[in-house]
């Protein structure tokens, strides 16, 4: 058993002070004390330095790790008015040619980015199952793992998002760049789901994720949740206008009403997106315990639109945060822009907050750590007995937060403070990212940077 000394603790329940924390060999808290006189604490303890301030861990919940590949080819006008789907095709063309062992080498260089802001839970959202011709690998899991061993050798904690695409849009035949997703029969999904939770391990959990209505027909939806009704079931819901006048072009109704009537909005389930939702749908997404999860870099990069936040707050729905398209790697901007993005649709300030006094940095934090957590199959509160050790420091005397009194740090830090000032992340309770250490960042950086030009030359 392991014992650590936080000096200085910033939770969504408040600032603390002196916390002793003791953990089991897997890194799990057993016991925690506030206020504690330290000073007469053995030297043993593992202390965190006076000067730095911890928070929990933060957790992305929906990750599409081979769209990091995307920062700065997209960035330029197309011959067309650019949106989601002329976007999607750039998208397509990135994967057309990646092998697991390039799959292993983005996706490791990404986390490494993420666990340098501070994320120390990523939910990924993995459809790239197949080799370019739509042909199984011969381990047809090996996408998955190679996912899985990224996340792994990083030391983040992992919940693996299984995609299933079984069509193309509606009742469009796939396009020729869709192979790599679709698998031929949901039995082979099943099979594959079922090979995953075997695999499953300390650090690395596995859900259920259908891309969206456009690609899982409603028979197969409610097979997939009556088969897997405990596991993390998410998928991507009212993106898109178009995606929600596919639907009621094919179903006469909305996404939310569609995936209700088929026994999918439980709360283990996660719409992703959900920007274009009528009253009705968040009614709806409320009785049921449905969450919601926001990607809102991703949102404003592919011109989604403006989700309603603050309703879906309002109703008691729970919310979490994602990186998605991989604009960015920082759950910290997401919070910021989740907050700012409502005050920009709503044209007020303090959006998210909903009773005088209350602190947006802390509506921001509970989001980003307690909600991801919940959206990734963990109940109960971060740093809280049961619950991993899990955190990140910050210093509280950096220039960028300085003059800040106790009382406003937390609000300092999630509106003022870059995520690359992060001093340190720790995931059960071992250090996996250091400011003071960017080597091994930097030396998989390079390694990306070569594979992306191996990547960008013409096929032969």
């Amino acid at each position: 058993m392991e014992t650590y000394v936080l000096p200085h603790l910033i939770t969504p329940s408040g600032y603390t002070r002196n916390v002793v924390i003791r953990v089991d060999a897997h890194g799990t808290i057993v016991a925690r004390e506030d206020n504690v006189a330290t000073e007469d604490l053995p030297g043993s303890v593992n202390r965190v330095d006076d000067h730095l301030v911890a928070l929990p861990g933060l957790v992305n919940a929906h990750s599409h790790a081979f769209q990091r590949l995307l920062r700065g080819p997209t960035q330029y006008r197309g011959p067309a008015q650019d949106s989601f789907w002329t976007w999607r095709k750039v998208m397509y063309q990135s994967l057309s040619k990646l092998t697991p062992e390039e799959m292993y080498t983005i996706a490791r260089h990404l986390y490494l980015e993420m666990a340098a802001s501070g994320v120390t839970h990523v939910g990924e959202f993995h459809y790239v199952h197949h080799q370019p011709n739509g042909a199984a690998h011969d381990d047809r899991l090996a996408m998955s793992k190679a996912l899985m061993q990224a996340a792994s050798d990083v030391g983040l904690r992992m919940t693996l998002l299984r995609t299933v695409y079984l069509r193309g849009d509606f009742d469009a035949d796939p396009t020729p760049q869709q192979r790599r997703f679709i698998d031929p029969t949901l039995k082979l999904v099943e099979e594959d789901l079922e090979a995953l939770l075997r695999y499953e391990r300390e650090g690395c959990t596995v859900g259920i994720a259908p891309h969206s209505v456009r690609a899982v027909a409603p028979e197969d939806l409610r097979r997939l949740k009556k088969k897997f009704p405990t596991q993390p079931f998410h998928i991507h819901a009212s993106e898109q206008v178009l995606e929600n006048d596919g639907c009621h072009k094919h179903y006469g109704m909305t996404p939310i009403e569609l995936l209700e009537s088929v026994g999918c909005l439980t709360p283990s389930t996660v719409l992703v997106h959900a920007t274009h939702v009528t009253d009705t749908d968040i009614q709806r997404v409320a009785e049921h315990g449905t969450q919601v999860c926001f990607c809102p870099s991703t949102e404003a990069d592919l011109g989604d639109g403006l989700g309603p936040a603050s309703a879906y707050l309002d109703h008691q729905i729970s919310l979490s945060l994602g990186t998605d398209g991989q604009t960015m790697s920082s759950i910290l901007e997401e919070a910021r822009r989740l907050e700012m993005h409502e005050r920009l649709r709503l044209q007020i300030r303090n959006a998210l907050s909903k009773t005088e006094g209350e602190s947006a940095g802390d509506i921001c934090l509970r989001i980003a750590t307690e909600g991801g957590s919940k959206a990734l199959g963990s109940k109960d509160a971060p740093l809280t007995v049961g619950r991993p050790l899990d955190f990140f420091t910050i210093d509280r005397h950096d220039p960028f937060i300085a003059g800040t009194v106790p009382n406003d740090l937390l609000n300092a830090i999630l509106f003022s403070i870059p995520s690359s000032h992060i001093h340190s992340t720790f995931v059960g309770g071992q250090q996996i990212a250091s400011q003071a250490d960017t080597t091994t960042l930097r030396e998989s950086g390079m390694a990306l940077t070569k594979l992306a030009r191996t990547l960008s030359e013409p096929h032969p």
